[in-house]
């Protein structure tokens, strides 16, 4: 994931990177990846940057927003409270980056309208809207 997220850095390898057929499934798994937090914050990351040159591409792509809307969810049942603090952090790091990545997403009129029919991720947005923890709450 770390290596992905290196090639996205310059702006003309971004379209490359996704158009490789294994990335969105990779970058999805990765951000389902619930054992490793920092694998988990690095693919959040790494989609955020190809986000941004491919948004119709990211917002068509099911799985990709099925592991965005699992990010979101992170504190469901209080799992937050369980874990490190260390471990907490990266999770909470790891939600706000899609968030931004949403915020991003829903201000492009391209791709708004189809965002806002992606139920899992407007079904998980709705499940959090207001209950996330007070530092996370900005």
């Amino acid at each position: 994931v770390n290596a992905l997220m290196h090639l996205c850095v310059p702006e003309e390898n971004w379209k490359l990177v996704y158009l490789f057929p294994q990335a969105p499934e990779a970058l999805a798994r990765n951000m389902a990846d619930s054992a490793y937090p920092q694998i988990r914050y690095a693919a959040c990351l790494a989609t955020s940057f190809l986000a941004k040159k491919n948004r119709r591409d990211v917002v068509k792509n099911r799985l990709i927003m099925y592991a965005m809307a699992r990010v979101l969810e992170v504190n469901k049942s209080g799992a937050l409270d369980r874990m490190s603090e260390q471990d907490r952090k990266v999770y909470v790091g790891a939600r706000l980056c899609v968030l931004k990545m949403l915020l991003h997403l829903s201000k492009n009129k391209d791709v708004s309208s189809q965002l806002a029919r992606t139920a899992s991720v407007v079904s998980a947005l709705v499940l959090i809207a207001g209950k996330m923890e007070t530092p996370a709450n900005i």
